[in-house]
């Protein structure tokens, strides 16, 4: 049996797509929600718990931030090579007009 926290985290997410999810798609998830809430015996406020929803909140914030500082050295990487790439080109057409 899963622990409470976990039965939580994953009603969350259910619920959200419930809530943001298209026709059948809604449906289906409010009925697996309420299904598994009372299978597990969960009130609504014991899932939307706000100490463990703010941790969760903060450590997908935190990744969110990770993910944008790699997308930005990569973004600077890929500025710093063109850079290069367009420096070698100069660099032949010279060599090309100096042979000619």
């Amino acid at each position: 049996m899963m622990d409470k926290e976990t039965v939580s985290n994953k009603l969350r997410k259910i619920k959200e797509l419930a809530q943001r999810g298209v026709g059948g798609e809604k449906e289906s998830a409010l009925a697996l929600y309420e299904k598994l809430k009372q299978k597990y015996e969960i009130s609504e406020d014991e899932i939307f718990d706000e100490k463990s929803f703010h941790l969760q909140k903060e450590l997908t914030e935190k990744l969110l931030q990770k993910h944008r500082l790699k997308k930005t050295k990569n973004n600077h990487l890929w500025r710093e090579q063109k850079k290069w790439d367009s420096q070698r080109d100069l660099f032949r057409k010279k060599q090309i007009s100096l042979v000619s």
